[in-house]
């Protein structure tokens, strides 16, 4: 799902796998990806937060952003790149490390 708004937060994209929410935020910039992912995880109730970045220099600095944030953020947060997000080549189960078939 495209532009989620759940309890007032928008997610960028939506995915509800067995009753999970994957949020995944676009990161042009590492701007206010703290409080995306922190809201996507309090507000929206996501189990897991994956920021789609556009470049290596965008990656690089949300990848610092969640190594500092505390638990249970940096557990269920990763950063990746759009490229790698297009590119089917990994999935929800290996990127994340969790078994998306049971709950």
């Amino acid at each position: 799902m495209i532009e989620l708004n759940r309890k007032g937060k928008f997610v960028d994209v939506a995915i509800e796998n067995n009753d999970r929410l994957i949020a995944i935020e676009v990161a042009m910039t590492p701007t206010h990806e703290r409080v995306n992912i922190e809201k996507d995880i309090d507000l929206a109730q996501a189990d897991y937060v994956i920021v789609a970045c556009k470049d290596a220099k965008v990656l690089d600095k949300v990848e610092a952003v969640i190594q500092n944030l505390p638990e249970p953020y940096s557990k269920k947060s990763r950063a990746i790149l759009i490229s790698e997000v297009l590119s089917k080549k990994w999935t929800l189960e290996s990127f994340l490390g969790v078994e998306m078939s049971n709950r």
